[in-house]
């Protein structure tokens, strides 16, 4: 099952590849285009990112089958890489793709007034 959806994967990519910058559809506006040539760019360093953890730890695993001599320090550095795996991937989300790095910037950078005047008067007990 893992070779049959490997091969379906390396398929579709080729297929992402031959469509986006081989041979273009001529019916697709260039603005189009070069949105899906972007958003393709994305995904692909989204998951290549964090999957190198993965496979830092899977290194460790294929080293301990040629060595037979694992430590609980490496294991230890197992858990620690296969946990920061979904924190790496939520944060390669936020900065590979504009719309959302660009959402997160605009929430970080709202002023200091704005935050007060958006609470009511009647929640800060305050008397007039």
């Amino acid at each position: 099952m893992l070779i049959h959806g490997n091969c379906h994967l390396i398929f579709h990519v080729i297929c992402i590849i031959y469509y986006l910058y081989i041979a273009p559809n001529k019916a697709i506006s260039r603005e189009t285009r070069r949105n899906q040539q972007r958003f393709f760019v994305g995904i692909v360093l989204q998951t290549a990112i964090p999957s190198i953890l993965i496979i830092f730890a899977a290194g460790f695993f294929i080293f301990d089958n040629f060595t037979h001599n694992m430590t609980q320090k490496a294991m230890n550095i197992i858990c620690v890489a296969v946990g920061f795996h979904g924190v790496l991937e939520a944060l390669m989300i936020l900065l590979v793709h504009r719309s959302y790095r660009d959402a997160v910037l605009k929430m970080m950078r709202r002023r200091e007034d704005e935050k007060v005047s958006d609470v009511p008067r009647a929640v800060l007990n305050l008397k007039e």
